[in-house]
């Protein structure tokens, strides 16, 4: 912040940080200011939270991992991988475990509290990182180098937890940068935050209290250190979150009293801010579009034939599970007690278009060479000058050409089955990306690779939408609430729906896919920057489908969760490439067809009857000549993510042009303080996946909640306009008349204040029109009352007038034809609710309140006593 003087965070430390305040002895003040200094400059975008305590493996490098793209990666639970707990798996959307590329990290661009900006970062486009040459995090080469600091076993799972929650084992992580003051023993402070994160991790059922954390040490100076890596790990959502019932109780039982927030989406990354800003004590609503929750995450009941008992779920959306050890939904299934599906990926096969088995050891030679080509392209970015601008396809194909021969191959029909295997993998590459090859960028696609969650992946026996639903408990939600406008102002924000209602609150949280920002669906006053805009354009949003079946019995072999699948023409190598057997853990006989890339946009051109012929054929061609019949399924289902209005595509990639991670960080911008973004596109580390979207829930909450505990504001109404009565901020006023009134004293101070705001001779009405008969006050421009008009009417037929809010534009039509003006406001009138007109309407109430506190604020307002005097005469 510019200035000398103390900053508002310093000036009201005591008051913040996480609650500290009275409670906390004096020596830990310096850590809680570092920690809220530090929560103010950045927007809280930690690192992978959410391993438990007890998972404990050998992590292997693999190389021809079955159901990833058959190619590299990093850590992976491979089969015979030790996991020590059921319960501690992860999730990501459409089996994000398949993007098993190798990523470039930069630290994140923070952010959140506007002002901490440089001008010129802000109003400049960003420019393309020049050295990204690929660099692949050796997570387990710096896990040995500790440990051989370390006796204690104990000590060794703390450091693997931290590890797993993409915190540094022994030091400050990014995001702990400036939370401690200088010449702190960031070794032993990392040594505290590891034990408080573990402690917690022991019982995920519990609530760890700041008390209890700094209980653990006996030192002073582990005790402000407890402090400090308490509030950061709770801050953040490390720690405490999730749907336990001490979470639970919490979220239905905090005080609203911290402010207003609308959350837009009821998805992952909606369904976990709104839960954690419940927590904290925020007032909050959902608006969501659909009729059900969980967005892109959608489970399906399909059924037998009538009069059957027979049906069984599935996943329309995000399946699998992905990454024991890193993954905050882990967390969530463990407080639910559910047991996860590890799956089954040892020998799996993959079938050509014949139904023959395609021959292990040249498939074993093509995916040799296909890792050689990716780690080839990995190095070709290291040339930027030529390759910024290069497809990932290009680069691949390229390649191919040049280290086919590699492979000796003797006969066309080697030639042929060996490009066809390839072209099995590219079909994987574009389900990983959501995207066509030729649209990937070679130097961005994979810049996220470098923080894939660590652990094994499964199925949620029964599907996804169960812990979904256990989100959703006590949040109220709109169902069937299109947004379709954003209005910001200076001290909150007014939403509009299609179905023409108005919401106003505090602040707004955008939890929308990207596909609805690119098509411009929902309009933003004041509009979007051009760099945002720009970013929302850069990053791309492709498509994936699914073709799935209800069979009476499983007629495949349920030894395998995964198989593959081989098509003739390159055109559609992603057609049903991949089939996900749902037999054991879905209720029934269910297999899923994956289709990708090309394929994936002429699955939603045709119906379902001819989707579900060609899956059929295929498994026919490789169950019958086995001998098994391939009977007609019960039921089928098709997705069309890319025609779907809400979503318009599956997930986020990085397509040529732009500019890697920092596109994720400029769409996840939140501006100025009042509107703020969330979901999977604008997590660049975690993006396209489940647990990516969570994560950015748990973060933008904690942004808000730091951006609003510095803040004295008046608080908005948190309702519709025609339902605010039912919401209203209940204010508490500091005259008798106030405390306990009757209702005929309420309804005379009222009157009294209508009278005040329209007979005021400092203060005239803007408009009038007949004779002063109609008198208008129009809502200031940056208020929440902008394009409203408060009139007072003069009625002949009555002693007081009539007082009523109803759009300015109207007001303007009656003004253009003054002859008619009384019809004109007679007929609005009569259309308006009765919560708009009259003096206890909350709506009209809401309106005089601000105008006459503007008015105190001004030097020509009369003194307090005078008004006083007033209300005063007026009421006796």
């Amino acid at each position: 912040m510019a200035g000398s003087g103390p900053s508002h965070v310093e000036q009201h430390v005591g008051q913040r940080a996480g609650g500290f305040g009275r409670d906390a002895p004096a020596q830990y003040m310096p850590y809680a200011s570092g920690i809220m200094k530090h929560m103010d400059r950045f927007h809280m975008v930690g690192h992978s939270p959410y391993p438990l305590y007890d998972q404990h493996y050998a992590p292997v490098e693999h190389f021809g991992n079955p159901y990833a793209p058959r190619g590299y990666s990093g850590v992976h639970g491979a089969p015979g991988a030790h996991v020590s707990n059921p319960y501690t798996m992860g999730t990501s959307y459409q089996s994000h475990m398949l993007r098993q590329q190798a990523k470039p990290f930069s630290i994140p661009r923070l952010y959140g509290n506007d002002s901490s900006y440089r001008k010129d970062h802000v109003d400049s486009e960003p420019q393309a990182v020049e050295d990204v040459s690929v660099k692949r995090r050796k997570p387990w080469s710096r896990m040995e180098k500790i440990y051989k600091t370390l006796d204690e076993e104990d000590a060794k799972r703390q450091a693997h937890t931290a590890f797993a929650c993409d915190l540094t084992i022994d030091g400050l992580s990014p995001e702990e940068d400036g939370l401690l003051p200088p010449g702190s023993n960031h070794g032993l402070y990392a040594y505290v935050r590891n034990l408080v994160l573990n402690e917690w991790r022991k019982d995920v059922s519990s609530y760890l209290w700041k008390e209890d954390a700094v209980s653990m040490f006996g030192t002073k100076e582990m005790k402000a250190y407890a402090v400090a890596a308490w509030t950061f790990l709770d801050s953040l959502g490390y720690i405490n979150f999730g749907v336990s019932d001490a979470i639970q109780e919490m979220v239905k039982t905090a005080k609203e009293d911290k402010g207003s927030v609308i959350v837009i989406g009821a998805g992952c990354a909606g369904l976990s801010a709104a839960r954690q800003l419940r927590k904290k004590g925020y007032k909050v609503i959902v608006l969501e579009g659909r009729n059900r929750p969980g967005g892109r995450v959608h489970t399906e009941r399909m059924s037998g034939p009538p009069g059957s008992q027979k049906e069984a779920m599935t996943d329309l959306g995000g399946s699998i599970l992905t990454g024991i050890d890193g993954n905050p939904l882990a967390v969530v299934c463990k407080q639910m007690k559910l047991p996860l599906h590890e799956i089954k990926s040892a020998d799996v096969p993959i079938y050509l278009s014949s139904g023959q088995v395609a021959d292990p050891d040249l498939d074993a030679r093509v995916e040799g060479v296909y890792n050689k080509l990716l780690t080839q392209c990995d190095k070709l970015r290291s040339y930027v000058d030529w390759t910024s601008h290069m497809s990932l396809n290009d680069a691949l194909e390229t390649f191919w050409e040049s280290e086919k021969r590699t492979l000796r191959l003797k006969t066309d029909e080697e030639h042929r089955l060996a490009r066809q295997l390839f072209d099995w993998h590219l079909a994987n590459l574009e389900f990983a990306n959501a995207s066509l090859l030729k649209d990937c960028s070679l130097m961005h696609w994979d810049q996220d690779d470098p923080h894939e969650l660590p652990g094994a992946h499964c199925f949620a026996p029964g599907c996804n939408g169960q812990w979904i639903g256990k989100l959703c408990q006590d949040l109220p939600i709109f169902y069937d609430t299109i947004v379709e406008k954003v209005k910001r102002f200076s001290d909150g924000v007014r939403i509009y729906t299609k179905n023409k209602k108005v919401f106003c609150a505090d602040a707004v949280i955008l939890t929308v896919p990207l596909g609805v920002l690119k098509r411009d669906k929902i309009a933003f006053d004041p509009p979007l920057s051009a760099r945002k805009k720009s970013a929302i354009q850069r990053i791309g949003f492709g498509n994936l489908n699914k073709t799935i079946m209800f069979f009476d019995t499983p007629f495949w072999d349920t030894r395998y969760d995964i198989f593959g699948h081989i098509n003739d023409h390159q055109a559609v190598r992603g057609e049903n490439f991949m089939l996900y057997s749902y037999a054991g853990i879905s209720g029934g006989a269910q297999l899923t067809a994956l289709c990708s890339g090309n394929a994936a946009e002429e699955h939603e051109k045709r119906s379902v009857a001819e989707n579900a012929a060609k899956m059929l054929d295929l498994l026919r061609k490789i169950f019958e000549p086995q001998g098994v019949t391939v009977p007609p399924p019960y039921h089928v289902i098709c997705t069309k993510w890319g025609t779907d209005p809400l979503v318009h595509g599956a997930y986020s990639s990085m397509p040529v042009g732009s500019i890697g991670g920092d596109d994720y960080d400029i769409l996840g911008e939140s501006i100025g303080g009042r509107v703020f973004f969330a979901g999977e596109a604008t997590n660049r580390k975690f993006p396209a996946t489940m647990h990516g979207a969570f994560y950015t829930g748990l973060w933008t909450a904690a942004n808000i909640d730091a951006i609003f505990s510095e803040r004295a504001r008046s608080r908005k109404p948190l309702a519709t306009m025609d339902e605010l009565h039912l919401h209203a901020s209940k204010r508490q006023k500091r005259n008798v008349y106030t405390q306990k009134m009757t209702p005929e004293e309420e309804a005379s101070l009222k009157n009294a204040r209508l009278h005040m705001a329209f007979n005021d001779p400092a203060y005239p009405p803007d408009d009038t029109l007949g004779n002063g008969q109609l008198r208008a006050i129009h809502g200031e421009p940056n208020s929440l009352f902008n394009g409203y008009s408060l009139l007072c009417i003069s009625l002949h037929t009555r002693a007081d007038p009539a007082y009523l809010v109803l759009p300015k534009a109207s007001f303007e039509a009656a003004k253009k034809n003054p002859e008619n003006s009384s019809d004109i406001i007679k007929e609005i009138v009569g259309q308006l609710p009765d919560e708009f007109t009259g003096p206890q309407s909350t709506i009209l109430s809401e309106f005089v309140n601000s105008i006459l506190l503007k008015r105190r604020s001004d030097p020509k307002r009369q003194t307090p006593a005078l008004l006083l005097k007033q209300i005063e005469q007026h009421i006796h």
